[in-house]
């Protein structure tokens, strides 16, 4: 093939590739009761309106912090490459469970972080993979079982490599815990 054919479909490549951003959530306790315990506030509310750069939830339930059900909250909408909920037009009336930590003591625009499991509730439709089921689960029950019947945690493997340099820590699914003891 001739050069100038290459460069030609190298260069026709190239103009049709599209850059991606994505969300990168950072290392966490992503649990529900390490979410609980590290977010500000923990509620339930409803989207009322939405518009291009922001979203209109009213709250209907509280499990921590001090907002009021019926108050109405302005969420600033997600942005290519944040980890922002990005309210669709096709979920007003949806509900949503949101872990919320502002940095603001009471900011004028809040935003539902991916990252901090901002789910819809369950039976609700949204382009969502996962919604707030086991959350909601955990949360209902919180104060009848609290310091009896509950373990929640992530289950970390380490491994020291000399190769590294240091420790590499891997998450561990499917692995039988035993607890002995008080």
């Amino acid at each position: 093939m001739n050069h100038r054919i290459q460069f030609l479909i190298v260069t026709i490549l190239f103009l049709a590739a599209k850059s991606v951003v994505a969300c990168e959530c950072p290392e966490a306790d992503y649990t529900v009761l390490g979410k609980f315990e590290n977010a500000r506030f923990v509620a339930i509310g409803r989207v009322t309106a939405v518009e291009t750069s922001q979203a209109k939830v009213v709250i209907e339930k509280v499990y921590k912090g001090n907002l009021k059900v019926g108050q109405e909250l302005i969420f600033g909408q997600g942005q290519s490459g944040t980890c922002f909920e990005d309210f669709a037009t096709d979920e007003i009336g949806v509900k949503f469970l949101f872990y919320l930590q502002p940095k603001e003591k009471t900011p004028a625009v809040w935003y539902g972080d991916r990252c901090e499991r901002t789910r819809p509730l369950p039976g609700f439709h949204t382009n969502h993979v996962s919604d707030a089921a086991d959350d909601l689960a955990y949360l209902e029950k919180m104060d009848q079982v609290a310091g009896k019947t509950r373990i929640s945690g992530t289950l970390i493997s380490y491994q020291w490599l000399p190769t590294h340099g240091g420790a590499d820590f891997k998450k561990v699914a499917a692995t039988k815990v035993s607890l002995v003891g008080e």
